[in-house]
């Protein structure tokens, strides 16, 4: 999955800068333009599900958000949004994080992600799940 940014010139259309991700895994790479600042003329891309790693036993995605900022992107988040291990010998006991991000104000946006531990099997140990929330803030000059 790539995006672009394109910018009308006098002899067109020019390519100023681009950003490509992983889709590997399940495709559900996704995108959604939005403005994370009170200027209406600022854009953010908010990336979802775009894969880091992967391996024999290791998934991982991340949510990223990049700003366009004159001709280029600047990224200005990288939080892991998957994230699976599983089971392996010598025992390692696997985990799977979900997460889902919300831009809550201009700058910020909160992350609720849930921990779910398996076991030697690679079964769910529901009585070990864990729900946390995080906020990340940045710069609004930025």
């Amino acid at each position: 999955a790539s995006v672009y940014l394109v910018t009308k010139a006098a002899q067109g259309w020019q390519m100023r800068d681009s950003q490509m991700f992983d889709c590997h895994y399940d495709y559900r790479v996704s995108l959604q333009v939005l403005s994370l600042t009170p200027n209406k003329r600022q854009f953010d891309l908010l990336i979802r599900h775009a894969c880091e790693g992967h391996g024999t036993g290791y998934v991982e995605q991340s949510t990223m958000i990049f700003r366009v900022q004159g001709p280029s992107f600047k990224q200005v988040l990288d939080q892991t949004d998957f994230l699976h291990s599983f089971p392996v010998a010598p025992f390692r006991p696997g985990i799977e994080l979900t997460s889902t991000f919300l831009p809550t104000s201009p700058g910020t946006i909160e992350q609720t992600r849930e921990s779910l531990p398996f076991d030697e099997n690679d079964a769910p140990r529901t009585s070990a799940i864990r729900v946390e929330r995080r906020l990340f803030r940045w710069s609004q000059s930025d």
